[in-house]
Parts: structure tokens; C-alpha cells; sequence
């Protein structure tokens, strides 16, 4: 009886194990119907690549394992050529860019290992541009109110430039209990 049990569990994980492949390959052929060709993903399909959906699109093949060379390379050689990379006012971009697009540009090329191919000097006078002392928080583009998803998103995008410490490379303290 044992045996039988046994060689139940071995095709039942054999067939979860298939199902969770085709799965994965199905998964994968949705995320990169939403890729620009040669440059990051869009949220829509047929699209142009954004920042936002970039990040999520490389996030996902990476979880995936199916990130590969080619899209990271072309997605590295994208996000370089925006303005989130640190190319914040020039011929090419005359409006600034946004803390949000600009945190989901630096977390997608810190996952790629390629944070060093941005301008981290205009990023963080760009970023400082953003803070309010008043009230302790940023806003999203300069000129504008604090919001603590800008306030998040500057505090990510300091984390990744190495301006503040990474709080996942720490280890966590035990809670204690407070009376």
C-alpha cells in the first residue's frame, strides 16, 4: 500500500510540476507580448515602453526565471536614454521627469546590476529639488506639494543611488511587545 501511495505522489508532483511549466511558459509569452522591441515593456500592447511597466515586466520575467541577456541589455540600454537616468533637462527632455517613473527606473536597473550606468549626481540634485522642509516630504515633481507616495518613491530612488541604507540588507530586529 505504501509503494502505491508513494508512486501516486511521485505522478501527482510530476504532474504539477508539467502543469506549473506550462503554465510559467504561458505566463511568459504574456509579459513580453507588452515589450517594445529592443527597449523595455508598455502597458499596453503595441505600445511605448514607460518606466513603470518596464520595471513590472522585468520584475516578472525575473521571478519567472526567464529574464534573459538580450532583454536586459536592451532594457539597461532604454532606460539610460531617458530622462529618469539622470539626463533630467536637455535638448531632448525639456519637461522633468516624475519620482515615480524615476524610483521604477532606478529599482529596475539596480535589479539588472546596472545602477552604475546612471548620472547619480544629477539624480540626487534632482531628487533634494523635491523635498519640502516644512513638512518633512517630498513631492513628485518640483514646485508641487508633498505626497507620501512621492515621499516613498524619493526614499526608494535614495536607497538605490546608495544615499541611504538599504533596509533589506539589514538584518530585522525582533518585535517587542509595547505596553
Amino acid at each position: 500500500m505504501a509503494n502505491r501511495t508513494f508512486v501516486g505522489w511521485t505522478l501527482a508532483v510530476g504532474f504539477l510540476s508539467f502543469t506549473f511549466i506550462a503554465l510559467t511558459q504561458q505566463m511568459v509569452g504574456f509579459i513580453q507580448r507588452y515589450r517594445e522591441k529592443d527597449k523595455g515593456f508598455t502597458r499596453v500592447e503595441g505600445g511605448v515602453s514607460i518606466p513603470r511597466s518596464t520595471f513590472m515586466g522585468v520584475r516578472t520575467l525575473k521571478s519567472l526565471g526567464a529574464l534573459t541577456n538580450k532583454v536586459s541589455r536592451d532594457v539597461t540600454s532604454y532606460l539610460k536614454g531617458t530622462r529618469y537616468s539622470g539626463l533630467v533637462r536637455d535638448q531632448q527632455y525639456r519637461l522633468l521627469p516624475g519620482i515615480e517613473a524615476m524610483a521604477a527606473t532606478l529599482e529596475t536597473l539596480a535589479m539588472l546590476s546596472a545602477i552604475h550606468e546612471v548620472d547619480a549626481d544629477k539624480i540626487h540634485e534632482f531628487i533634494n529639488s523635491l523635498f519640502i522642509p516644512e513638512n518633512g516630504g517630498f513631492g513628485p515633481r518640483p514646485g508641487l506639494g508633498t505626497t507620501p507616495p512621492s515621499t516613498y518613491h524619493a526614499i526608494v530612488s535614495l536607497v538605490r543611488l546608495g544615499k541611504l541604507p538599504d533596509p533589506a540588507d539589514h538584518d530585522r530586529s525582533p518585535v517587542t511587545k509595547v505596553r
